[in-house]
């Protein structure tokens, strides 16, 4: 979140609220450059997204900025990326940038479940049959020294939900193993 008119004493580590002037300009400006793709990239704010709020009789600017799924990141400011990291925006490295590249890339012909879908909503015995038909056919190695929910993220059945920021695996329709 951005607020606007709050001043920060660096020394003493307070702040104090100090009030936005012509609200309606700053309003205006901060809509203008989220849909100017000379500043940003692409907008990143939505109308209920900036709130106008009022403390000790001084009017406040409150802007939430919501985190960006993987597959859209990053978001380019006047032409570079930034990386958030702990109470700033710096702006990215070439490394960085090739991690963002690769979690942008969709996962082809497999679609996520929703979320409440887990390994428990598969059959047991299914599963077994299944790792013995592939084994036979000579498809992939199943290596059983892997656990049930380890060999199904092995073969695509699990994949990381690079749509949100989460880090989680969820099942998917496993469409890529037909």
């Amino acid at each position: 979140m951005i607020v606007l008119g709050i001043a920060e004493d660096k020394n003493k580590h307070e702040f104090s609220i100090t009030g936005v002037d012509n609200v309606e300009d700053i309003e205006t400006q901060i809509f203008n450059d989220n849909n100017n793709i000379s500043c940003l990239n692409r907008p990143v704010i939505q109308n209920n997204d900036v709130q106008i709020s009022f403390f000790q009789n001084k009017t406040i600017i409150q802007v939430i900025i919501h985190p960006e799924p993987f597959n859209t990141r990053p978001i380019t400011a006047f032409g570079k990326a930034y990386i958030r990291t702990g109470d700033r925006d710096r702006v990215a490295t070439k490394e960085q940038l090739k991690y963002f590249t690769v979690e942008s890339q969709s996962e082809i012909d497999t679609h996520l479940l929703p979320s409440t879908y887990t390994i428990e909503d598969l059959d047991a015995e299914s599963i077994k049959e299944y790792r013995k038909i592939i084994e036979e056919k000579g498809i992939i190695n199943t290596n059983s020294q892997l656990s049930d929910q380890e060999f199904l993220y092995s073969i695509g059945v699990f994949r990381k939900d690079r749509l949100s920021n989460s880090n989680e695996y969820h099942l998917t329709d496993a469409m890529s193993l037909s």
